[in-house]
């Protein structure tokens, strides 16, 4: 910090307090001012409105919305004597949720929870390492995804960069095409702004998206249960246990977009309140879908096409609107790389059996003795 005085003896100010928090944790600062005119001196903060400064205590407190430094200052006059002292604050940079694009575009962003990748000799975060998925709609009735995206980016502060891929309905042909020079940029706002250069392109492409009211739930959510696909209906139920997720056909003629994976949570730990943490998403791995290409099925080609493979891994993304009445959906992103003509996939399900109970839209497609004998099941 830095201090301008007319001389200490006379009037001085001093923040102190940490100024290095994690994301979501609450800043607490404090600051004392001394000097024989200090006892009348006026006190004026400036800094992030997010802050709140109570000036009988001479407490600077609250919690930053995005990461990155942000300037604190206390500035204090006494007649013709002024101080002032100032601090960097530092938020390590979260971006964890649901994004929807900020100027009226169709797209969406999906970003897990950043793991951290290097930190300072006190601890502190430097660098994560995130990835990202992003889909845009076309403008029609039909608002079928045209574009879907996977990144992996390594953020500091609040920005950060990094490579990764698309597929892409262009001129009635599905292309899969590699991304380079993604940068990656977010606002005091809780906007996050995303550019990229597409293979073989001059000018890069960027959206701009702001946090979606339906990405918060409780990272305590139980999302176990039978889960049906909502986009096709002959497609195999997905039966969701807690650390697990399998495929069952039951009572279907075909097996059809058989999907198996393991979930893991995030540990949130003590690092910040829960009732602060987005858990929308949660990271799933070693996924294996079979059967199931909808590469040829009208509006699926690019949001599915095919999904068939085994090591993929990617994310569930789960929907606040529709946690309602034991009702639940989520996005699954299963990606498999560039190796692959068909580099990556997002299914859609609704939950239809909750605790062995039929829920309300699953009413007419299964009995509450389907639910038990389902999750009684395994891969």
């Amino acid at each position: 910090s830095t201090s301008s005085v007319t001389t200490e003896e006379q009037l001085g100010v001093e923040i102190s307090g940490q100024t290095k928090y994690l994301a979501g944790e609450t800043v607490a600062l404090t600051y004392q001012i001394s000097g024989s005119a200090s006892s009348d001196a006026t006190v004026v903060y400036e800094g992030p409105a997010e802050l709140e400064h109570v000036v009988q205590d001479k407490t600077i407190s609250g919690v930053l919305p995005a990461g990155g430094p942000y300037t604190v200052k206390i500035n204090v006059t006494s007649g013709s004597l002024s101080a002032e002292d100032e601090v960097q604050v530092y938020s390590d940079a979260n971006y964890t949720g649901r994004y929807v694009g900020g100027d009226g575009s169709l797209v969406t962003l999906t970003m897990g929870r950043s793991s951290v990748s290097e930190v300072d000799e006190n601890n502190f975060v430097l660098t994560r390492t995130g990835k990202l998925y992003w889909f845009s709609q076309s403008a029609d009735e039909t608002a079928f995804i045209n574009l879907l995206c996977s990144a992996e980016v390594i953020i500091e502060g609040s920005s950060g960069g990094g490579s990764g891929y698309c597929k892409e309905l262009i001129s009635e042909e599905v292309s899969a095409y590699e991304i380079s020079d993604i940068e990656i940029s977010g606002e005091a706002t809780g906007e996050i702004s995303i550019s990229y250069l597409s293979d073989g392109a001059t000018e890069p492409l960027s959206f701009t998206f702001t946090s979606s009211g339906e990405a918060y739930v409780s990272p305590d959510i139980d999302i176990t249960g039978v889960y049906r696909s909502q986009l096709l209906s002959d497609l195999n139920y997905l039966v969701v246990q807690s650390t697990s997720l399998f495929g069952d056909s039951y009572d279907l003629s075909v097996s059809r977009c058989n999907v198996v994976a393991s979930l893991s949570p995030y540990d949130y730990g003590d690092e910040v309140d829960s009732g602060n943490i987005d858990g929308s998403v949660i990271p799933v791995s070693d996924v294996i879908i079979d059967n199931c290409d909808l590469s040829e099925q009208s509006g699926y080609a690019v949001s599915v096409g095919v999904a068939d493979g085994s090591d993929q891994q990617g994310l569930i993304q789960i929907f606040e609107s529709g946690v309602s009445n034991n009702v639940l959906r989520f996005d699954l992103y299963s990606e498999r790389g560039l190796e692959f003509e068909d580099p990556i996939s997002k299914l859609r399900y609704e939950r239809i059996c909750f605790d062995d109970t039929v829920t309300s839209i699953g009413t007419g497609i299964l009995e509450d003795s389907d639910c038990q004998e389902l999750m009684e099941g395994g891969p």
